[in-house]
C-alpha cells in the first residue's frame, strides 16, 4: 500500500467513518483534505507524537517538546484542522500537548502509534510538492537534524522510517 501509484491520491481526503464516533466523543470533520496544514500537523506527530488508550481517557494523541513555540503551533493546527480541544501540561522542563478522540486516532494511527513503528502513509508520498515540503519541514523542526557542509549536507532520520523518505523524495522533490 505504501508505494501505491494511484493518481487520485494527489488530492487525498481522509474519510472518517460515521460509525466510529462514540457518545460524547470529540469529533473531527468527516473529511480532512491532505493540505499543507494537515501535513505539518502529521509531520509534528511523526516526529514527536504517540497514541495511547486507557479506560480513563480513551484514545489519546500526544506530542512532547521542550519548545513552547512547537507546542503552540501544534495547538493551533489541531484546532484549525481537526476542531479539537487540546490540553497542555508542563512537567520536568517538557511541554506535552494532548487531544482525545477515536476519530482523531483514525487519522494518526496510519502513521504509527509510537516511534518504533512510525511509517509514512502512502498519500504523503504522492502529495504535491508544497504538501511534502510542509510535512518535511515540520518533521525536521520536531525531530530531525540537518547538517550542512560546504559540499552539501545530510539529514538524519529514524531508521524505521528511512525507506519511506526515500520513496517520498523519489516521487517528487521536497525542499527543506
Amino acid at each position: 500500500e505504501l508505494l501505491s501509484s494511484r493518481k487520485e491520491d494527489y488530492n487525498y481526503t481522509y474519510r472518517i467513518p460515521y460509525n466510529i464516533y462514540g457518545k460524547g466523543n470529540q469529533k473531527v470533520p468527516h473529511e480532512l483534505n491532505l493540505d499543507c496544514n494537515l501535513a505539518k500537523l502529521i509531520g509534528y506527530f511523526v516526529s514527536e507524537g504517540w497514541i495511547t488508550f486507557d479506560h480513563a481517557h480513551g484514545h489519546r494523541i500526544g506530542l512532547s517538546s521542550v519548545d513552547i513555540n512547537f507546542i503552540r503551533e501544534t495547538e493551533r493546527l489541531v484546532n484549525e484542522c481537526l476542531h479539537l480541544k487540546t490540553y497542555t501540561n508542563f512537567r520536568e522542563n517538557t511541554y506535552t500537548i494532548t487531544f482525545t478522540g477515536i476519530s482523531a486516532r483514525h487519522v494518526f494511527s496510519r502513521y504509527g502509534d509510537k516511534s518504533i513503528n512510525k511509517r509514512l502513509h502512502y498519500p504523503m508520498i504522492y502529495a504535491p510538492k508544497t504538501v511534502k515540503t510542509a510535512y518535511m519541514n515540520a518533521y525536521i523542526y520536531g525531530d530531525g537534524h540537518v547538517y550542512t557542509q560546504r559540499d552539501g549536507g545530510h539529514l538524519t532520520l529514524d531508521k524505521n522510517i528511512y525507506e519511506d523518505y526515500l520513496a517520498l523524495f523519489a516521487n517528487g522533490e521536497a525542499s527543506i
